[in-house]
C-alpha cells in the first residue's frame, strides 16, 4: 500500500513562492526586461522579484539550469542570449508556451517534423518490443476518434491522452536516446494543444497541429493505423511516410506531390488487414 508523503508545515508555501518567482524571472528574460549580457546581482534579483534572499538564490540556480543566466563569481549572473537556453528543459518550455503560444508551438512542431518521421523509421527497423503497444494505441485512437461529433466531445480527453502517449512512444521506441530526450517537449506540445480548441473555420482549413480538432479527420485516423502497422511489419520507409503525413497534416488533394507519392507507396506496402477498405488508393489523392 502506497503512503502519501506530506510536506512539512510551510514547505508547500515556500515551493509555491519559488515557482511564482521562477515564472516572474523567466517572463522578465522573455520580455527582455533584463537585456542580454546584463549582470543581475543578488540584491537586484531580490528587489526585482520581491522575494527574500533564500528564494532569490533558488531562482538563480533554476535560471542557470535553464541556461537563462550564467553564474559569474563576484559579478552577478549574466543574462544569456536565446541560443544558450536549455530548450529541452520542460519547465522553461512551459513558460515559453505561456508567454507566446503561437511562436513556441510552431517551433516545437518544426522539431516534430524533423525527428518524428526518422524516429518512426528507426522503430520499424528495430522490430521493437513497443510495436504491439503502439499498435494498440493506434487502434484506441481510431476507436475514440471515428465517432460522431457529440461522442467525440465526450471522448476528447481520452483521445488526447492516448494520442500523446502514441507519439511519445514512437520516439522512445526508436532506440535512440537523443530522440527519446525530445519526447518530453513533444508531450508538452500535444498536451498544450488539448487546452486550445480550433477557431471557427469559416470555410478555411484549420490546422489541428496547433489547435485541438473539433473532429479528427478520417485521413489522420488512417495514417495513425498505417504508422503502427508499418512499425509492426518492419517497413521503415512506410513508417517514415505515415509519420510525416501525420505531423504535416496531410490533406488529400492539398499535399505536396512528393509526400502524396510516398504515402501512396507506403499504403501499397502495408498489409492493412481489416482496415484495407479505409486505405484504398483513392484516399491518398
Amino acid at each position: 500500500m502506497s503512503r502519501v508523503q506530506c510536506l512539512p508545515i510551510g514547505e508547500g508555501d515556500s515551493m509555491n513562492e519559488v515557482e511564482n518567482a521562477t515564472g516572474a524571472m523567466v517572463m522578465r528574460v522573455l520580455n527582455a526586461d533584463w537585456p542580454v549580457g546584463e549582470a543581475i546581482r543578488p540584491n537586484q534579483l531580490q528587489a526585482d522579484l520581491g522575494v527574500i534572499p533564500n528564494i532569490a538564490e533558488q531562482v538563480r540556480h533554476v535560471a542557470i539550469r535553464m541556461g537563462l543566466f550564467k553564474g559569474k563569481s563576484g559579478a552577478g549572473s549574466l543574462v544569456q542570449p536565446q541560443d544558450q537556453w536549455n530548450h529541452r528543459d520542460p519547465e522553461l518550455v512551459r513558460w515559453m508556451l505561456a508567454h507566446n503560444y503561437d511562436v513556441t508551438i510552431r517551433r516545437l512542431l518544426e522539431v516534430r517534423e524533423a525527428i518524428e518521421p526518422i524516429a518512426a523509421a528507426h522503430a520499424a527497423r528495430r522490430s521493437c518490443e513497443d510495436a504491439r503497444e503502439i499498435a494498440l494505441l493506434a487502434e484506441r485512437i481510431d476507436a475514440l476518434g471515428s465517432v460522431d461529433p457529440h461522442q467525440f466531445a465526450e471522448n476528447r480527453d481520452q483521445f488526447g491522452a492516448t494520442d500523446v502517449l502514441f507519439h511519445t512512444r514512437i520516439l522512445t521506441a526508436s532506440g535512440n536516446p537523443f530522440f527519446a530526450a525530445d519526447a518530453t517537449n513533444v508531450k508538452l506540445a500535444l498536451e498544450h494543444r488539448l487546452q486550445r480548441c480550433a477557431p471557427p473555420s469559416r470555410g478555411r482549413v484549420v490546422g489541428t497541429a496547433s489547435y485541438y480538432p473539433e473532429q479528427p479527420a478520417e485521413i489522420a485516423m488512417i495514417m495513425h493505423i498505417g504508422l503502427a502497422k508499418a512499425i509492426c511489419q518492419e517497413l521503415p520507409d512506410a513508417a517514415e511516410a505515415m509519420a510525416r503525413g501525420i505531423v504535416v497534416e496531410f490533406n488529400p488533394g492539398h499535399g505536396t506531390p512528393d509526400l502524396t507519392r510516398r504515402l501512396q507507396l507506403a499504403a501499397d506496402q502495408i498489409a492493412w488487414g481489416s482496415y484495407q477498405h479505409r486505405a484504398r488508393p483513392e484516399v491518398w489523392v
